[in-house]
C-alpha cells in the first residue's frame, strides 16, 4: 500500500471519530460527485432520451454495463450491484478502509441517476465490499 492510501484509510477513520454520520456522507458525497465522468452521465441520458421509458432505460443500461449492469427495477425503486468494487481508491486502500468511504459511491450513483433521467434520486447503499460483503448492492429511490 503506498503512502496515499494510507492516507486515504486514516482520513476516513478520523472523519469517522470526529464527525457525526450526516456530515461524513456529505463531505465524501462532493468527492463522488467530482470523481463521477460527464462522458458517463452523457451516456446515460442519451439512453434515456432514446428509450422514454423506465424499464427500457434500464434494459440499455445493463445492457451497456452502465451502473454495473444488474440494475433492476422494482416498482419506483431501482436495485442494483457490482459483482466487486470498482473505486480504485477502496481496492488499493486495502483491507480496513471504513465502509464510511462508500458515501462517494453512493454520490456516484445518484449523479448518474440524477444526470440520466433528470430527476431527484436517493442511493441507499444496502451493502459494500468494504464493508465486508461480497459484492456492494444499493437502492435508488426516484423523485
Amino acid at each position: 500500500m503506498s503512502q496515499a492510501h494510507g492516507w486515504i484509510r486514516d482520513l476516513v477513520d478520523s472523519l469517522d471519530a470526529n464527525l457525526d454520520e450526516s456530515t461524513r456522507a456529505a463531505v465524501l458525497a462532493e468527492c463522488g460527485r467530482r470523481c463521477l465522468p460527464q462522458s458517463v452521465v452523457a451516456r446515460a441520458h442519451a439512453l434515456w432520451l432514446a428509450q422514454g421509458d423506465l424499464d427500457a432505460w434500464v434494459a440499455a443500461m445493463n445492457a451497456e454495463h452502465l451502473g454495473g449492469g444488474y440494475l433492476e427495477r422494482r416498482g419506483s425503486e431501482i436495485h442494483g450491484r457490482y459483482e466487486r468494487c470498482y473505486c480504485p481508491l477502496a481496492r488499493e486502500a486495502g483491507e480496513g478502509l471504513s465502509p464510511t468511504f462508500c458515501n462517494c459511491s453512493r454520490a456516484w450513483l445518484e449523479g448518474l441517476f440524477v444526470g440520466a433521467l433528470g430527476r431527484s434520486a436517493q442511493v441507499e447503499m444496502t451493502q459494500t465490499v468494504v464493508g465486508g460483503a461480497p459484492d456492494c448492492r444499493w437502492t435508488v429511490r426516484l423523485g
